[in-house]
This record gives C-alpha cells, sequence and structure tokens, in this order.
C-alpha cells in the first residue's frame, strides 16, 4: 500500500460513547482484497484499515461517523464506503476522501451500491424512511447500566420506505445523481421515490450495463431491468413474472457476452434462465 501517515478526522464523539461503541462493537465487520496486491482494506469499528502481507496494519480513518457497506473495485485504487447516509470513496494511493452523494434530507440515505468494474461508475439505491416512526428501545447488553436506542421501524399498517435507483459518474468531480425513470411508474415517482422493493444488481464486465430486479409492493410481481450508460441511463424492463404466494430474493449475473442470468419459478420449479443481450427471450 501506498498511503502513510494521511491527516485523518478527529474522533468528537463524548468519551463515555467511544468506550461503549469499542465494547459493543468489536472485530472486522467487512474487509476486500486490493487489486493487483496482496494488502486487505478493512473496517474494524466503523473505521478504514489496510493490513499488509506482513501483517502491519494502518489506520486509515478516524472518524465518530462509522462506515459501512465497503467495496474495492478490481480496477480502481480507491476503497469506497458509506457514512452518514452518504457515499465517499477513499484514494488508496494519495490518501484523499472524496464525498460523492450530497443527500441532505432528514431520513434520506444510500442504503446500497454497486461501483462499476473499472471504477467509473456507481449505481446507487436511495432509500426515503421519513414515513418511519422512532421506537425507543433498551439495551440490556452493558453490564454495568441499561442504555434507551432509538430506533426508527415500519410499523404494520403504516406507510412503507420510498426507493430511488440513481447513477454516477465517478471521473466527474461533484456529478450529481441522475434517476432514471422506471418502467411502469411515472417520471415525478421516480423522482421523489417508489415503494418498489429491490432485489438483486450486478454490473455488466464491461462496465457499460446495469441489470437490477425488483418486486412491487405486493411482493408477487418481479421486474429484471437494464440500464445502458451509452443511452444516458436509460432503462429499459428486460423480463417481468407474477409468483403466488411471493417472489424469492435471487441474484442476478452477467457473463463476458452480456447475458444476464436470473432464478425463477416461472414453470413451478427453480431454475436458471438466461437474457441475451438485445434480447427478451
Amino acid at each position: 500500500a501506498k498511503v502513510k501517515n494521511f491527516p485523518c478526522e478527529d474522533d468528537v464523539r463524548d468519551p463515555r460513547d467511544v468506550a461503549y461503541a469499542e465494547e459493543m462493537y468489536t472485530g472486522v465487520s467487512e474487509f476486500s482484497f486490493v487489486n493487483d496486491t496482496y494488502d486487505i482494506v478493512f473496517l474494524c469499528r466503523g473505521n478504514l484499515f489496510i493490513c499488509d502481507l506482513s501483517g502491519n496494519v494502518e489506520r486509515l480513518t478516524l472518524t465518530s461517523g462509522g462506515q459501512y457497506n465497503l467495496c474495492v473495485p478490481e480496477k480502481a485504487p480507491e476503497a469506497f464506503f458509506v457514512k452518514g447516509g452518504n457515499l465517499y470513496s477513499y484514494d488508496l494511493d494519495h490518501g484523499t476522501v472524496r464525498q460523492l452523494t450530497f443527500l441532505s434530507k432528514p431520513h434520506t440515505s444510500v442504503c446500497g451500491y454497486r461501483i462499476s468494474p473499472d471504477g467509473k461508475y456507481a449505481a446507487v439505491l436511495v432509500e426515503d424512511s421519513s414515513t418511519y416512526e422512532d421506537i425507543r428501545m433498551p439495551d440490556y447488553t452493558p453490564e454495568k447500566e441499561v442504555r434507551i436506542n432509538n430506533l426508527r421501524r415500519n410499523n404494520v399498517g403504516k406507510p412503507l420506505a420510498l426507493f430511488r435507483y440513481g447513477f454516477l459518474d465517478l471521473t466527474k468531480d461533484s456529478a450529481p445523481l441522475e434517476y432514471p425513470e422506471l418502467p411502469n411508474f411515472k417520471p415525478e415517482e421516480c423522482r421523489k421515490g417508489t415503494t418498489v422493493r429491490p432485489h438483486a444488481a450486478a454490473w455488466s464486465p464491461d462496465g457499460t450495463s446495469f441489470a437490477f430486479a425488483y418486486v412491487e409492493d405486493d411482493y408477487r410481481t418481479y421486474h429484471l431491468c437494464e440500464a445502458s450508460i451509452k443511452k444516458g441511463w436509460s432503462v429499459k424492463e428486460r423480463f417481468s413474472d407474477y409468483l403466488e404466494p411471493w417472489i424469492e430474493w435471487s441474484p442476478i449475473a452477467y457473463d463476458k457476452a452480456g447475458t444476464i442470468y436470473f432464478l425463477s419459478y416461472r414453470d413451478g420449479w427453480l431454475q436458471l434462465y438466461a437474457l441475451k443481450a438485445q434480447s427478451k427471450t
């Protein structure tokens, strides 16, 4: 690794909160190998570290915000993570941190993302849970005191969270999230958020297409869509299905020819299907 003694953000939490976090959140939560090296980038107690083949560990960030959802692309010397509801990247060559999304609405955050294999683009899933309610839950784990934690939950009969699919051009500084229109939804719904339930997602090997699947809020209607960078992030539905009593989660994947593979119970059994490029069959 080329990183060495880069400045980090100060941890401004109360010492009691720091001690509580170190007691509750121990060990490595996520890790990833760095491309073309034997180095490992990992998250531990909400901060970013790097470890070389000899076992030397260096801390890269020191933050009170907590970092999660780590990703290191195959062909980019960057580590991506989510902090405070927004997407960031850490340049492993120069030790600089870059904020990529700027979501500011309360209870709106990046809940998932996928980086293209070449590191040039990001597909981002934004969740708006402002309709959720605060629930106070006691935490009996600490030995000396009981803490009351605020959790946001979707109670029965209450509105669901809203989701938006967006795309980022990582080759540009401060590029805005672009929200494409989804089939079967009005443009204003796609901008504000829809009640779709996100399923699997995958980039094509060449990084020019992005396939993603979701189910409608009946949990029975399944849609498999594909967005094309060459066509301005336009989204085309490639496959749809309906299944009783519900659609099960299943992965999707590309091969080098652009064929999309997915699982379906459409004939009564769980089978593997393929969608060839530019084809609906």
